[in-house]
């Protein structure tokens, strides 16, 4: 047992000051004290017509969310409608339309 003690103790030191650093590092990267510049994200609703249960739900915004741009999706069944937040550099109205229609479901109107 103190034999064992005595190996865990060093490795246990050499884990916290090569990992502990490296961690903190790379938390730290992403910060910066400049403030962001506010994203021009859009907000798009559109009429859904076909979903039936909330796998429908996600189905579509499973489509919608692996289009570049789209920050976020939610879907309701019930309101028959979907709501999408994207980047409009990124992808448009028509792109996040025709994903929806690809999944088999129908938008009525385009906007």
């Amino acid at each position: 047992m103190i034999t064992l003690r005595a190996l865990r103790a060093p490795c246990l030191a050499l884990t916290v000051v090569l990992v502990v650093p490296t961690l903190l590092a790379t938390a730290l990267a992403g910060c910066s004290r400049e403030p962001a510049a506010p994203s021009a994200a859009a907000t798009l609703e559109l009429r859904v017509e076909g979903m039936t249960c909330s796998a429908c739900e996600l189905t579509i915004c499973g489509a919608l969310t692996a289009l570049p741009g789209v920050t976020s999706c939610a879907a309701s069944q019930p309101d028959s409608k979907v709501t999408v937040v994207y980047e409009p550099g990124k992808t448009n109205p028509a792109q996040i339309t025709a994903a929806i229609r690809a999944t088999g479901y129908e938008v009525p109107s385009t906007p």
